[in-house]
């Protein structure tokens, strides 16, 4: 292979979706560098050497244009999308939390929200794992992490949601004004 021979690899193709291993390894033999449109215009490199040499190399990469930040300014006091010495401090400061000492010191706190929760499914006889499990645990124990008040998890709920969104790009890059404010109160309430 030169590198004048054009290789077409979709991430969003039918062949890539039903056997992304199979294709993964074949971009690893004949594309080293892959550029796609969809679902935004990237680049991605497909050997684990090359992606550790470029994270490690603050000249070619930054992650100041991290995920989701289509929708605000770069540095907007999100940790995936910061860079050292920022990114280290803050990945420092919250190291501590998740450490396996400090997420056994929370099983107990986090069984009794499961059982309760668990609990009010049989009391009503009913219950919706998303809605009322999948997205009140992780959000009250993020409470609990950064030391917020749990009473804010309805504050949490509405930012994390379009801050997934933007991570994921579902509905295309355009800027939205529901992401655009998840952002910014995000960041004000952190004081970022």
């Amino acid at each position: 292979m030169t590198s004048n021979d054009a290789v077409d690899f979709s991430l969003m193709s039918a062949a890539f979706q039903l056997d992304p291993p199979a294709m993964f390894a074949e971009m690893r033999a004949n594309c080293l560098v892959h550029h796609a449109n969809e679902p935004a215009p990237h680049f991605s490199l497909t050997r684990e050497a090359d992606v550790s040499s470029a994270l490690r190399n603050e000249e070619i990469w930054s992650s100041k244009f991290g995920p989701g930040l289509a929708y605000g300014e770069p540095g907007t006091g999100v940790l995936v999308s910061s860079d050292p010495p920022v990114h280290t401090a803050e990945r420092l400061a919250i190291t501590r939390m998740f450490k396996p000492s400090a997420i056994e010191a929370m099983e107990g706190d986090i069984r009794a929200l499961v059982e309760g929760i668990v609990a009010g499914f049989k009391d009503r006889g009913r219950g919706d794992l998303v809605a009322d499990l999948g997205m009140p645990v992780p959000l009250t124990i993020m409470c609990w992490l950064l030391g917020t008040p749990v009473e804010d998890i309805e504050k949490f709920r509405t930012w994390v949601l379009p801050m997934a969104e933007a991570v994921a790009y579902v509905g295309g890059r355009q800027a939205n004004d529901t992401v655009i404010n998840a952002y910014k109160s995000y960041g004000e309430y952190f004081g970022a």
